[in-house]
Parts: structure tokens; C-alpha cells; sequence
């Protein structure tokens, strides 16, 4: 079997030898105070974002560690049944997940006591129902298809468990699939995991460099491209027909937020779809910035923005589509930015939401957050 699987010593190796001083940013997305906090990592709170859940712990514990972090009852309290979610898709990343606990299960390095859930991880993961973060995926997977566009090269930023290959990548649907990540803990569970679901598709930058020196998304076909955030670079120009930013855009740091904007406008295709789920502006620890208006600078404009409750699918799904700067920036003249204040879509409405619409984009200007 092919493997393109990597070790802790490899990615160290390539962080010492391609971070320097003016991309170390890059590296470690800035830790905030939160992140710096020093945890036990013998309680198992090894979360992406604290000090110790940084580091790589093996793929048993940190698989537990970021699995538990999507909290169920809270992924799953949504009123989802009333969104018509594709029933096969939902078995299949079930399946996915299940080959994955089934993996940790029989490859426990040293098992230990979680004592914020007070519970074995063993235990835990051999109760873990697929189900619900199945669904969740799922609901993903639907906002990003509702432009109904033809899609071929998936760029996933952030990939955390890697939940958006689980959707999109499948050998023989013709379909290159790109993550991208920085965090040690959660790129080397990344690897481990795209070479356990997708051992002969996966092209790692860590293991062989080359193959990313002139890569041409356009010869390639049902690949699966795992590399680091200061290697963007390396994907070509108006190739990507998707892009994803889920829980992640809100928690960079200000470089790497203007860094990554540029590097969307550079990979996206004509109206590729760029799809954000996050908290807005509710939950920026790692920046002040306004991302919204900084998209329409970059050529991006806004095609939709969920008006459920959040709770639904925890955060604010965003469906983004580059246009060309030329095309987004009128969106700052004044004439269009008072129209866009007073608009509302359709023509059977109630006058409260008709008042409590034109009142919320008054108040930004008719400008996007």
C-alpha cells in the first residue's frame, strides 16, 4: 500500500528549515492568551489552541482530544431535520468516522483519564454515536453547494479532523481536495488520517516537496494535497473552484488573516465559492479586523448569509464568490451602499423585519461585517 504518512521529526524538520523570522507567523497562526495557558496533558484538555494541545501526542489521544471538542450536544441541538440533507452523503461520512475510532481503538499508546468529562477515552469512543457529527459535516457540505456550481478543486483552510474531506473526497468523483494547516498537533492528525482514508491519493508536502514545485491542479485528478500555510504559494493561480473557512478566520492572528486574503484572491477561479462559518464578528480573539469588507477589497462579494438562529449550526454560514476587485469595490461608493441599506428580497414580508433589516444595515453602511 502507498503511504505518504510523515513522523513528528519530519514536520519539526520542515518547520526549522522553511519558518524564518518573516513567515513565523505563518507557523503558529500567533498564540493568544488563551493558547499559552500551560494544561496537563494527562487530563486530556489537549486543546489546538492551549500550549500543550499544540504539540502531536500521538494519533489515540490527540484523535480523542479533537474529536471531544466538537461538543454533541452542542453540534447537535439544531433544527436540522428540517434541512433536506443528503442521507447517503451522511452514512458515508459515518462510515469514515467509525473506520477512524475503530483505528484509535486498537492503537491506544497510553490510555489515562479524562477529568473534565470524567471518562476513559476508550470508553468514550467505544459509546461515540457518527451520527451527529455526521450531520453537521453534512450541513456544511449543503451551504457550500447552494450556488449549484460545478466543482472540482476544494481548498479546505483549517482543517481541524479533516471533517470537509469526509464530504468531498471520494476516489471517482473527480474531485482535488487541498487542507491546509500550521498547528503541529492537528496537521500531523490530519496526515495520519488522510493516510488511513486515502492511502494511495495523498500527496504530503512534508514527505516529498517535489511533487508541489509546478503542481497543476488542472492535469491532476482525484488528489488529495495536505500542506502547510507557509506554502500556499505553491498552488497555482485561478485553480480553486471552492475554498472553506470553518471556525477559523475569527481566530488568527491580523498578519495571517491579510496574508491568507491574499493568497484567496490569487487561487480562486472566476467565481469560485468561498465558504465561512464562524461567529462574525461575535468571537475575534486573534484580530479587530472587519474580514467582510477586507473580501470586497480582495474581489469577493457576498451571495448569502444564513438568517437562522446560530444554534443551529453553531456560527454565521457565509456564501462568498470572486468577482474581481473591479467588480467588488463598487460596493463601497456611496450611491450603492445606501441602496444595498434599504434593500430587502422579495416582496411578502412583515413590516418588523422589513424596519429591523434596514436598521441592521444602516448601521454598518450596507457594508458586509
Amino acid at each position: 500500500m502507498i503511504t505518504e504518512e510523515i513522523d513528528i521529526d519530519t514536520f519539526r524538520e520542515t518547520v526549522r528549515n522553511e519558518i524564518s523570522a518573516d513567515n513565523k507567523f505563518l507557523a503558529g497562526w500567533q498564540p493568544n492568551p488563551i493558547i499559552n495557558d500551560a494544561v496537563d496533558p494527562r487530563v486530556g484538555k489537549l486543546r489546538p489552541w492551549t500550549k500543550v494541545g499544540r504539540k502531536y501526542h500521538g494519533f489515540y489521544k490527540t484523535f480523542y482530544s479533537t474529536l471531544a471538542w466538537y461538543k454533541l450536544w452542542k453540534i447537535g441541538r439544531g433544527e436540522q431535520t428540517s434541512w433536506n440533507l443528503d442521507e447517503k452523503l451522511v452514512g458515508n461520512i459515518s462510515r469514515k468516522v467509525n473506520v477512524l475510532i475503530d483505528y484509535a481503538l486498537a492503537h491506544v499508546e497510553e490510555d489515562f483519564y479524562d477529568d473534565e468529562r470524567q471518562i476513559k477515552p476508550s470508553e468514550w469512543m467505544e459509546n461515540y454515536d457518527p451520527e451527529i457529527i455526521s450531520r453537521y459535516t453534512a450541513t456544511d457540505y449543503l451551504f457550500q453547494n447552494i450556488t449549484n456550481r460545478p466543482i472540482r478543486n476544494v481548498l479546505d483552510f483549517g482543517s481541524g479532523i479533516g471533517r470537509q474531506a469526509y464530504s468531498w473526497f471520494d476516489p471517482g468523483n473527480g474531485v482535488n481536495f487541498i487542507s491546509v494547516d500550521a498547528i503541529e498537533s492537528l496537521y500531523l492528525l490530519q496526515n495520519k488520517i488522510y493516510s488511513l482514508l486515502y492511502p494511495e491519493h495523498l500527496k504530503e508536502y512534508c514527505f516529498g516537496r517535489d511533487a508541489f514545485q509546478e503542481l497543476d491542479l488542472s492535469k491532476s485528478s482525484e488528489m488529495l494535497y495536505h500542506l502547510p500555510t507557509w506554502r500556499m504559494d505553491r498552488l497555482p493561480a485561478r485553480s480553486v473552484d471552492l475554498i472553506i473557512c470553518v471556525q477559523v478566520l475569527n481566530e488568527l492572528n491580523e498578519p495571517t488573516v491579510r496574508y491568507l486574503l491574499k493568497q484567496f484572491e490569487r487561487i480562486a477561479k472566476q467565481d469560485c465559492v468561498l465558504y465561512i462559518r464562524d461567529n462574525e464578528i461575535g468571537y475575534t480573539p486573534g484580530h479587530n479586523l472587519r474580514v467582510g469588507r477586507l473580501l470586497l477589497q480582495h474581489g469577493f462579494e457576498l451571495l448569502f448569509r444564513y438568517q437562522g438562529s446560530e444554534a443551529g449550526i453553531e456560527g454565521q454560514p457565509r456564501v462568498w464568490a470572486y468577482t474581481g476587485v473591479e467588480r467588488s469595490a463598487a460596493h463601497f461608493k456611496l450611491k450603492r451602499r445606501l441602496a444595498n441599506a434599504v434593500s430587502y428580497p422579495g416582496n411578502d414580508y412583515d413590516i418588523r423585519l422589513l424596519v429591523k433589516s434596514i436598521g441592521a444595515k444602516l448601521s454598518d453602511w450596507g457594508l458586509p461585517l
